[in-house]
């Protein structure tokens, strides 16, 4: 799998929204749809949109599970080692996505 870079803000800024591009990939909306919908989230649970448990909460709302890796070399897991392991599915991380 080769890396493509891709930055969905409307304007290619790369200032802090690191969550909305990611999850506006993952599940393929519009990045405004996204930056509402957490900024919705954010407001029911009085946190920031940014925060770890906001937008897992969005995510999980539209149907994503989450999983940790394991905690027996967690360095030792790359981005490419837990793709191959998990070949179907959308990786979904603040600071990298990829669809698989």
């Amino acid at each position: 799998m080769a890396y493509i870079p891709l930055n969905l803000n409307p304007r290619n800024m790369r200032v802090g929204d690191c969550t909305v591009r990611a999850i506006s990939k993952a599940l393929s909306q519009e990045w405004e749809t996204t930056y509402i919908g957490l900024c919705c989230q954010g407001l029911r649970l009085y946190d920031m949109p940014s925060a770890n448990y906001v937008w897992g909460m969005y995510l999980r709302e539209h149907g994503f599970d989450q999983y940790a890796i394991p905690s027996i070399c967690p360095q030792c897991t790359t981005v490419e080692k837990f793709s191959n392991m998990n070949p179907h599915g959308v990786i979904c991380a603040p600071d990298f996505h990829i669809s698989l």
